[in-house]
């Protein structure tokens, strides 16, 4: 009897076909998920390449005509974030107006405080970092924010932050009148703390936009260092120098010379100088950092670029 051999190859094959076959589906959808995550990933690790990091974005105030321009300038702040590649579960947002996208609590003292010392706390490890943002009118006294519900005052906020111990940076951007007063306060190795002024002028606000706020936001949705975006922000406030003070100098001026030489009178020359000065101190803003932790912030309105006296280092180096 002949015995016909078997197709081997052919029916490996056939097998080969059934098996792949069966888990191309399988397949197909792991890949299209691996490139999903892989995308996902990317995006994140581009920005945010922990999944703990962290923001909370507070826009305090009250109801008059800056406050529009306070949320402006929050509302950029949350956009740029999730263009960052932050999500809604990474950013605590807290406002007086609670109509706005990525609402999460109004913002009462009490809401404030379990923000840093629960949500914040519970989410952050050794290798994470975090990133506040705080912008109201602020207080020529003591430097404290109005709240919903009442004051915050630095030293308070500063208690609130000692319970946050497992981090690797923390940044915090205080927008508001006198907010150089928060510095000394908050001032530690491991933080970048940023004012939109020092502790004895107001940091200014037109009635669209928060000045300080706006161009460091703008400038950080490019995805650049926290420093990076605090020298823009400070290059824009000396531009308002330039409109308030210089040609508000050379206007007044005009407008008295005739007076001047009228009565001969060398104290209403002195008396413009103070006037001048006066605009310039109060109204313009003085941006001030520290990230050195010694407490001290540093700014000046003529010059931009960092580090400046030892602060800057750290901020120039660390991204969103």
């Amino acid at each position: 009897m002949i015995r016909r051999k078997r197709n081997t190859k052919f029916i490996v094959c056939i097998v080969a076909l059934f098996i792949g076959a069966s888990f191309i589906p399988v397949s197909l959808t792991a890949l299209q998920n691996n490139i999903n995550g892989l995308t996902t990933r990317t995006l994140k690790n581009m920005s945010n390449p922990q999944t703990n990091n962290s923001v909370i974005l507070i826009c305090e105030g009250k109801d008059d005509f800056l406050q529009p321009a306070f949320e402006r300038v929050a509302n950029l702040a949350y956009q740029t974030f999730r263009k960052l590649g932050y999500t809604n579960d990474d950013i605590y947002y807290l406002s007086r107006n609670t109509s706005f996208q990525g609402i999460d609590k109004k913002d009462t003292i009490e809401n404030i405080r379990y923000a840093i010392t629960y949500w914040l706390k519970n989410r952050s490890t050794d290798d994470s970092k975090y990133f506040i943002v705080l912008i109201d009118h602020g207080n020529y006294t003591d430097g404290q924010v109005t709240v919903n519900d009442g004051y915050i005052y630095p030293e308070t906020f500063s208690n609130w932050l000692n319970n946050i111990t497992n981090y690797s940076t923390g940044t915090i951007l205080i927008s508001s009148y006198y907010s150089g007063k928060f510095i000394k306060y908050l001032s530690n190795p491991k933080r970048i703390v940023m004012t939109s002024t020092d502790d004895s002028s107001k940091g200014y606000s037109d009635f669209k936009n928060d000045i300080v706020g706006t161009a460091f936001f703008k400038a950080l949705n490019k995805g650049i260092s926290y420093g990076k975006a605090w020298e823009a922000a400070d290059s824009e406030m000396d531009k308002l120098i330039h409109e308030i003070y210089i040609h508000g100098l050379f206007e007044y001026t005009k407008y008295k010379l005739p007076e001047v030489f009228e009565k001969r009178n060398s104290s209403i020359v002195w008396w413009i100088i103070q006037w001048c000065f006066w605009q310039y101190k109060f109204w313009c803003g003085n941006p001030q950092i520290d990230d050195n932790g010694d407490g001290i912030g540093h700014g000046t309105k003529w010059q931009d670029k960092l580090p400046l006296y030892g602060d800057g280092n750290l901020a120039l180096n660390i991204y969103p």
